[in-house]
């Protein structure tokens, strides 16, 4: 199954339709998405029953079904709208039949050759699941097995990551490479307390013996409520 954040988005799908006004065809493709919800799970009287089949509407001399508006109103991990190649389809069909309101008195549908493209492209989409899938795992692979880290490869995302899943949140010391990393972790707030995040410095004693720092710098570390000189924020004494 692909990724649905992998889908074009909705926006970006009717964008590739020439000439449309994008926020009438979105309209149109809502209201018939509506209609047929309403028909199918609105009134007592329009439940459906064992064998009945779900209601269609006609769109630009195109019946259309629920189960042919899925590919469209697909939604991704953030709730954003995504089409698949058969919604692409679907859009691009509706479009060349005059379902969507175009710019211009006499404009007339052109071929969305993009959109197309990429309607007709799912195995294009399973590969790059397939290179994502494949770079994660790759990322994967030294977290889940330390012993393979060199420090060659020490930088702050990687040990960051690692020194959290194996030892946990807050300051540790692991052992990589034969080599004792330290993670310290510091919290500073705003000034109104309301708020805060963290400094993070990452340090060790490479083979070579020079002492190295990866650091991730703190928002609010500069503060007046982080300041003992300043009385932490309270004001004179």
């Amino acid at each position: 199954m692909i990724d649905t954040n992998l889908y074009l988005s909705l926006t970006d799908t009717i964008a590739l339709l020439p000439g449309v006004k994008p926020r009438a065809a979105r309209q149109v493709l809502k209201d018939a998405q509506v209609e047929l919800l309403e028909a199918s799970l609105g009134e007592p009287d329009n439940v459906l029953s064992i064998g009945q089949e779900d209601p269609a509407t006609t769109l630009a001399g195109r019946e259309l079904r629920l189960a042919d508006l899925e590919g469209i109103f697909k939604e991704d991990d953030w709730g954003k709208q995504r089409v698949t190649p058969k919604g692409a389809a679907l859009i691009a069909d509706l479009y060349l039949r005059g379902a969507f309101p175009l710019k211009g008195k006499n404009a007339a549908p052109e071929s969305p050759d993009q959109l197309l493209a990429y309607a007709n492209d799912e195995a294009g989409l399973l590969a790059r699941q397939e290179a994502r899938n494949a770079a994660r795992a790759a990322a994967r692979r030294p977290i889940e097995n330390p012993e393979e880290i060199r420090e060659a490869d020490f930088t702050y995302e990687l040990l960051d990551q690692v020194i959290f899943e194996h030892c946990g949140p807050g300051s540790h010391r692991m052992t990589l490479d034969g080599i004792e990393v330290s993670k310290t972790v510091t919290r500073y707030t705003s000034n109104s307390r309301k708020t805060g995040d963290y400094k993070v410095v990452i340090s060790w004693t490479g083979r070579d013996g020079e002492r190295r720092v990866f650091e991730k710098p703190s928002l609010f570390e500069n503060n007046r409520s982080n300041d003992p000189a300043r009385n932490w924020g309270a004001g004179r004494e």
